[in-house]
């Protein structure tokens, strides 16, 4: 297919406004890692059953950040040049919207990632470093390697983005090549102590950022002091991977099932992320519903009678983001809570779903968008009628299906290009 599914665009709402939330909630719980000079580790005692060597748990929390609808995992980082030097991180965001992993050089209450000497990746001896745009702002920092662990899955000289690296501290070429110029480089600012990125795409940019002509502005190469930084092109084998195609059977896709929780809200909500997809027994397609997409990664969603083109399934998106039709329009709020969704009364709505030619027949959705300054009242973490507005884009208008659509059900997420029993990637399915 023609790839052109890239971290620029606007389809990567990694982080939907989770800030404004964050202002209405008390920090609370924990965050950070712990390290070792071994990746082992042992217990005793203990009947808890042990998990499948391809999956990991999943929990939904407000954690040291004061999070809401956020996933979160656990990920284990090795020094490639000394491979039982490792670390291991929790609160990484699970994001079926971007590619790769990203993590800051100083994780909440946790020892500085520059412990681990992780490989630093450059173009003429120089190093490469990363602009990367999100909905409220950007992140900057270098890439490196990393051998990476997630639950029982590794992968070994991974690139990775290193955010708010000590060693980078001049943000300007970013800052100056970004429509945004909100620095979110900060795991308080970002309200995670990274991401790891398990969406549709192979690389984070692909063939669009090979030649130094191209206009994402995405890598730069730096001087050994990290200033005087110029846009460049890079190979696809360079750019930051996505994880879950690096393993060694379980690279064609993530499965990540969260329970489901009551329309007041939950303090907390679990569930776990599997990887591969009809490559075990503990993963093999149950999904009826299937959406193959377009040239850049999206499907169709009909609500109201409206057609939003820009749709899209998105873990790292903590509600359901969309533009009410001007003929049946939703309350919003103001305030903290402005650009989200407080209708007098929860309503209760239904959407269609469908994909490109191959999918399955359209798919009804119901779902519901409740009053948001209510929800937050009640100090709970994890919401399955959590909404607001969105941001249309050129190819149409959006409908964001945030972390609300996930609650109660296992969402499949195939690469492109990987096959599965039920077809070739990039699909979504649940």
């Amino acid at each position: 297919m023609n790839r052109s599914i890239s971290i620029k665009s606007n389809r990567l709402i990694s982080i939907a406004l989770p800030l404004l939330l964050a202002l209405l909630m008390s920090a609370c719980g924990g965050g950070g890692s712990s390290s070792s000079s071994s990746s082992s580790s042992s217990s005793s005692g203990s009947t808890t059953p042990t998990p499948a060597q391809n999956t990991v748990a999943v929990s939904v929390d407000s954690n040291v950040f004061g999070a809401l609808n956020e996933p979160f995992v656990s990920v284990t980082l090795c020094s490639p040049t000394a491979p039982t030097t490792c670390m291991t991180i929790d609160h990484i965001l699970v994001d079926t919207g971007s590619t790769g992993l990203r993590v800051f050089a100083q994780p909440a209450n946790a020892a500085a990632l520059s412990t681990l000497n992780l490989t630093q990746q450059t173009v003429a001896g120089n190093p490469v470093v990363e602009c990367l745009t999100f909905v409220q702002g950007y992140t900057w920092g270098p890439i490196k390697s990393a051998n990476i662990q997630i639950g029982g899955e590794t992968a070994k000289n991974v690139a990775i983005q290193v955010m708010a690296d000590p060693g980078f501290t001049d943000t300007s070429a970013c800052s100056g090549s970004n429509s945004s110029s909100t620095n979110i480089n900060t795991p308080a600012l970002f309200a995670a102590n990274g991401v790891l990125g398990v969406g549709l795409a192979l690389q984070d940019c692909g063939p669009a950022c090979i030649s130094a002509s191209n206009v994402e502005n995405v890598y730069f190469s730096c001087s050994t002091t990290g200033t005087n930084c110029v846009n460049i092109g890079l190979p696809v084998a360079n750019q930051v991977q996505n994880p879950t195609s690096l393993f060694a059977t379980d690279n064609n896709g993530v499965i990540l099932t969260l329970n489901t929780v009551p329309a007041a809200g939950a303090v907390s909500a679990t569930g776990t992320l599997t990887f591969g997809i009809d490559t075990q027994a503990d993963n093999v397609s149950a999904n009826s519903n299937l959406l193959l997409l377009n040239n850049i990664g999206n499907f169709t969603t009909v609500f109201e009678g409206q057609t939003y083109l820009n749709s899209y399934i998105d873990s790292g998106s903590n509600g359901l983001f969309f533009n009410a039709p001007a003929s049946n329009p939703i309350t919003e709020c103001t305030g903290n809570t402005q650009y989200f969704y407080c209708p007098a009364s929860t309503l209760s709505l239904t959407a269609s779903l469908s994909g490109v030619a191959g999918s399955t027949a359209a798919a009804t959705v119901n779902f519901a968008v409740a009053n948001t300054n209510t929800l937050v009242n009640n100090n709970d973490a994890a919401y399955i009628n959590l909404g607001g507005t969105a941001a249309d884009t050129p190819q149409g208008l959006t409908f964001d299906w945030g972390l609300p659509f996930f609650y109660g059900k296992s969402v499949y997420v195939v690469i492109e290009g990987s096959t599965t029993k039920k077809g070739t990637g990039p699909y979504f399915g649940w």
